[in-house]
């Protein structure tokens, strides 16, 4: 792909707002296509995390611009997922024209609303990328009043949806997804630089009395009631129970689903066996990912477009369970990766065998196993996309 003037779009950029899968997965493709020499600008908002460290800037080349206009308040952007700035429309009004390409890696947001129009007034192509956030599941009501007032205009005026999985695709409204002819799947990526075998032992672990002799069941999510962490607590309850140096490490802001939770391990007596850390962040959670025997996603329903915290594990040398609705399954297979249905007995058993599995792999092999993951490859197939939509634009 000759190099060419590519735009994204996203409400938050990770070097001030740490959270968020799209806002991570928008810097690393515009640092590798900044890379091989096209460039770039990233239109997001000044959207910042109150409660986590920031992230360090490294600097950038000066084909990658990042346009960050004020909020009218980032409470109202951070605590009520509602970022929007007033500001954008001009600001995206100014750099609209240098553009070949708008990649907007959002859906039901103000900024996709106004990208949208104003890449239609320059007839700018666009590729959509709602990356999980076109279900209804949650706040029911406003994303259906957002759909009724915005969302046929969002899809009209874009050229091209990708999603990350067939999960993906299959929560998505029918109406929304029959709009696009051709629906490209693309993975989400994982950086080996960041995510890689890690000597030592996490200071949380000290911190909450865990020893050095335990084996750590470890899931790291946000702890919610779709994310099955209380189905993980039944299904390996037995295990707890009858293994003493077995220890299930909960980590990841709660949601709502930790009092759940606990309240399971109580009833199967198991609560002494289970440790909440709290979210958990850069080396801490590498070298959680690290110490773990077995890392373990039971999502309960296909809303878990795609699960990356099972590629960070993978790439962390820790080997995993998935439950089959998590959109990654579709992309891994390979013995490091237990797949399995979201039940108690099935979930039993994919722990139990992965625990006391005997042909053991090395953490280097494990990475390996996943190395088209790596963003590189991954940049490879947004730029076929963008060639395809340009081509067609063309015509």
């Amino acid at each position: 792909m000759k190099n060419k003037n590519i735009g994204h779009v996203v409400s938050g950029y990770p070097e001030y707002y740490t959270s968020g899968g799209a806002a991570k997965s928008a810097k690393k493709i515009a640092e590798v296509m900044s890379s091989r020499g096209h460039s770039i600008k990233i239109l997001s908002t000044a959207l910042k995390e109150p409660n986590s460290p920031p992230t360090e800037s490294r600097g950038h080349p000066p084909n990658l611009e990042i346009i960050r206009p004020e909020l009218i308040s980032n409470r109202l952007g951070y605590d009520f997922k509602l970022p929007i700035s007033l500001q954008f429309r001009d600001r995206i009004q100014e750099h609209i024209s240098d553009l070949d390409l708008l990649h907007i890696h959002e859906f039901r947001t103000y900024q996709t609303m106004i990208a949208c129009r104003v890449a239609s007034q320059y007839e700018v192509p666009v590729v959509l990328q709602p990356r999980g956030s076109m279900p209804r599941l949650n706040k029911f009501l406003y994303k259906k009043s957002f759909d009724y007032l915005f969302s046929g205009q969002i899809l009209d005026n874009s050229d091209c949806c990708i999603f990350s999985s067939d999960s993906e695709i299959e929560c998505a409204p029918d109406d929304f997804v029959e709009k696009f002819e051709k629906r490209p799947k693309i993975p989400n990526g994982i950086d080996f630089d960041i995510y890689q075998p890690i000597d030592g032992r996490p200071d949380l672990l000290e911190k909450h009395n865990i020893p050095e002799s335990s084996e750590i069941i470890l899931f790291l999510s946000r702890v919610e009631e779709r994310k099955g962490l209380t189905l993980l607590i039944r299904s390996i309850g037995k295990l707890l129970e009858g293994q003493s140096d077995l220890e299930l490490v909960i980590a990841g802001p709660d949601e709502g689903g930790l009092a759940s939770a606990i309240s399971t391990a109580k009833e199967h007596g198991v609560d002494d066996s289970v440790t909440y850390v709290g979210p958990v962040y850069g080396d801490e959670k590498i070298k959680l990912y690290s110490n773990a025997s077995l890392f373990v996603l039971p999502s309960t329903d296909r809303y878990e477009s795609f699960g990356n915290v099972v590629l960070e594990s993978l790439a962390c040398g820790t080997p995993a369970v998935a439950t089959e609705v998590c959109g990654v399954t579709e992309w891994v297979s390979n013995s490091n990766l237990s797949v399995c249905t979201p039940t108690e007995d099935d979930l039993q058993q994919s722990v139990n065998n992965m625990l006391h599995r005997e042909d053991l792999t090395t953490p280097d092999h494990l990475r390996t196993e996943i190395e088209d993951f790596s963003w590189p490859r991954i940049v490879d197939q947004y730029e076929k996309v963008y060639s395809n939509v340009l081509s067609n634009n063309n015509q």
